[in-house]
């Protein structure tokens, strides 16, 4: 596959399915590997860099007793040798002790090939109400 719109929607199939197995090391598989990497997830606090991204992610997996993300709507445009995502996703979430939520999520991202593979540089999201 040389065509990185259908390679970019392969990556959010893989992100999404790491997501949903709340398996740590697929999910950092498919970040970027470097200082650039920004990761702001809804509560708004920044990320920066491999170690505290995944921190976030540990964070996230281990104070949620269930997880599923369904991705409703996603673009794709390539820019150079980027590509820019943006769409929305619906979060089901049950936190330790709390009831699960329903949230509508919605992002945008950054990506280029490191080491020969799409991985997100950039990823920001935010939830509505």
């Amino acid at each position: 596959m040389n065509n990185p719109i259908m390679e970019n929607q392969e990556l959010d199939r893989k992100l999404i399915e790491a997501w949903n197995e709340k398996n740590l090391e697929k999910v950092m598989l498919l970040y970027w590997k470097g200082p650039e990497l920004v990761l702001i997830p809804p509560d708004g606090k920044v990320w920066r860099g491999e170690e505290e991204v995944r921190r976030s992610y540990e964070e996230l997996f281990s104070n949620s007793e269930s997880i599923r993300l369904e991705l409703t709507e996603a673009s794709h445009w390539a820019s150079g040798d980027s590509v820019v995502g943006s769409g929305c996703a619906t979060l089901f979430l049950k936190e330790k002790g709390s009831s699960e939520q329903t949230l509508t999520v919605r992002f945008s991202d950054l990506r280029r090939k490191q080491n020969g593979k799409w991985v997100y540089v950039q990823d920001y999201a935010l939830t509505m109400s």
